[in-house]
């Protein structure tokens, strides 16, 4: 079997990138497309085979990811940072996923129409810590989590004790294992 590489999770903003970022960009696109979506359905196969969510970062690809999952059967995923289309987001609600925001949202309404859209029983929280926080270079840190929930609850005109419970109790449902 082949494999190629995967980064699970970069911050490619970080400023040790500022430097030399469209180097690093480059690098990463000499990449094949067919190697990386044949790498991320082994993932979603191997996420079936234990019986286990997956956690995807969608970043500028929502539409193919929500399609490879749904051809692939798999049925629990949250969409961290989701920043797609609403109309592809909503593909996403009808295969029952979860799509999370985190604090960095507080920073200016970009997401606004998304989150108004999606229902609160597909929303999850997230602070994405270290990154992602509500100041662009300053440390993200868990506490956080507390204004992500606020501004969430702020956008869909509930409380933020309303938006806490159904999320956490998302939380439980996506990842069963956890459950207290």
């Amino acid at each position: 079997m082949d494999y190629s590489f995967v980064d699970c999770h970069c911050h490619i903003s970080a400023t040790e990138f500022q430097k030399d970022l469209q180097d690093v960009i480059n690098r990463t696109r000499q990449q094949d497309r067919d190697d990386q979506m044949r790498v991320f359905i082994r993932q979603l196969e191997v996420a079936q085979e234990l019986d286990l969510p997956v956690n995807v970062h969608s970043r500028s690809a929502a539409k193919v990811t929500i399609d490879a999952m749904r051809q692939q059967g798999i049925s629990r995923a949250l969409l961290h940072n989701f920043a797609g289309r609403p109309s592809v987001a909503l593909d996403g609600v009808k295969a029952g996923y979860f799509f999370s925001f985190p604090p960095a949202v507080c920073r200016n309404q970009q997401r606004d129409k998304l989150i108004q859209l999606i229902p609160l029983e597909h929303v999850c929280l997230e602070t994405d810590s270290p990154a992602l926080g509500p100041h662009r270079h300053e440390r993200n840190e868990p506490a956080n989590i507390a204004l992500s929930c606020c501004y969430v609850a702020k956008v869909k005109g509930l409380s933020p004790e309303t938006v806490r419970l159904v999320t956490t109790q998302n939380a439980y449902r996506l990842f069963s294992r956890t459950r207290p």
